[in-house]
């Protein structure tokens, strides 16, 4: 193999990253599309399936463009309309993420302009001769006259792309920016880990852009070419794997400006709650609402609340009521679900009132159970084996695990 095929080779393994990573995220949000507790995070998540899509769509137009252009004339409509609705669809992802009660429903304007603009290459291809489009995507000097202005809508897709950039950049950091002082006067020592990653995909923006403009002012050394994709494709792959887990992890804060009454004096002080949790919490005080917000649905459905009333003595009389603890495969996903509330909040309030992490908080639980089950007389006969698995226990060498724990302590 000579040194132009390994470089060949070395450019499709290098444009391929994004393409994976586009794939494994888009695979990850479906499959955790059911995760999600109310429509504003379903929204967000197809936001960001389409997202990736467009991604996908790029840099696989990418590889067939340098290397299959035959067959990349028939993605061309696409991949141009790829390049414009990223940045849009970036755009709508921070937009939903950032949203104020008072914030309305995401414009469907932007998405407008794009998709005319993909409708008329779509139509306009069809009436140009096959070899006319090759030798276009081909750069050939060639072009026949009387298709010049297909040539020059075709070759728009640079300048186009660079003005969405532009232009969605600046909105999203006008956006984020808001977000950001928000955040910091409520968490002001925590907000950092709540708006930096988004800060990292303005600056990825950022970088694309460059690289956009850098590209369309010339043509440049085979190798540092090669050297300039692997940060770039590596940047952005990183881009997409943050963006996943974020909000997976449910890293984020939806901003609902609502007004939250508690029906008791000793539930008012909340604390410093974290955020990413919406819905009215099924152990707290009654939660109303001033007025009707964008994600009110209708009279019918649950409303939602910014944060949970949730301190010690609610918690205890959610565990005793429904006793979660009593199912063998029972998660802190699963309370987290049931509570709707942030996965990192709910960990850090057993540990900090209880001492313990979630675990052994439950395994506590089920030997208080336990022995609650043992001292009813109908039990009285019952193996210990029994009791046990009625207690919570998965099997009887968990108990007894937990059992030397606590004893240990």
């Amino acid at each position: 193999m000579n040194q132009t095929s390994f470089l060949t080779c070395m450019e499709i393994v290098i444009y391929a990253i994004p393409v994976y990573s586009s794939t494994i995220c888009i695979i990850l949000m479906i499959l955790t599309y059911q995760d999600s507790t109310c429509s504003e995070e379903k929204g967000i998540r197809w936001v960001l399936i389409f997202y990736y899509l467009f991604a996908l769509t790029i840099w696989a137009g990418t590889i067939l463009f340098n290397y299959q252009s035959e067959l990349f004339i028939y993605l061309n409509p696409l991949f141009y309309l790829s390049l414009l609705l990223a940045s849009v669809t970036l755009y709508h992802f921070i937009y939903n993420l950032t949203a104020s009660q008072e914030t309305p429903n995401f414009p469907a304007w932007h998405y407008v302009p794009p998709l005319i603009l993909c409708a008329i290459i779509f139509v306009w291809s069809l009436f140009i001769p096959y070899e006319v489009q090759n030798a276009i995507v081909s750069s050939s000097a060639n072009i026949i006259p009387e298709y010049r202005y297909y040539y020059m809508f075709y070759e728009s897709k640079h300048v186009m792309r660079i003005l969405y950039l532009i232009v969605y950049v600046l909105l999203s950091m006008k956006t984020l920016w808001s977000y950001n002082l928000f955040v910091k006067r409520r968490y002001p020592a925590d907000y950092k880990r709540y708006t930096f990653w988004l800060w990292y995909l303005i600056g990825l923006s950022i970088v694309i852009l460059l690289v956009a403009m850098i590209s369309s002012l010339g043509s440049h050394a085979h190798m540092n070419k090669l050297l300039r994709n692997i940060f770039i494709v590596l940047f952005i792959a990183c881009g997409h794997v943050v963006m996943s887990y974020k909000v997976m992890r449910r890293n984020y804060f939806l901003n609902f400006s609502e007004s939250i009454t508690t029906s008791n004096p000793d539930d008012e002080d909340i604390g410093d709650i974290e955020p990413a949790d919406y819905q009215t919490n099924p152990i707290g005080s009654q939660i109303e609402r001033s007025s009707v917000t964008r994600y009110q649905r209708n009279a019918d459905t649950e409303i939602f609340a910014p944060f949970p009333i949730l301190n010690k003595r609610n918690f205890e009389n959610y565990m005793k009521k429904n006793k979660p603890y009593l199912d063998p495969k029972y998660q802190i996903t699963d309370l987290v679900e049931q509570l709707k509330v942030n996965r990192t909040y709910i960990s850090r309030f057993i540990n900090t009132e209880y001492g313990v992490n979630f675990n052994r908080y439950l395994n506590q639980c089920r030997l208080q159970e336990l022995a609650i089950l043992q001292r009813l007389p109908s039990n009285k006969n019952k193996e210990l084996r029994e009791l046990v698995s009625k207690a919570g226990f998965g099997s009887f060498r968990s108990y007894l695990r937990a059992k030397q724990s606590e004893e240990e302590q």
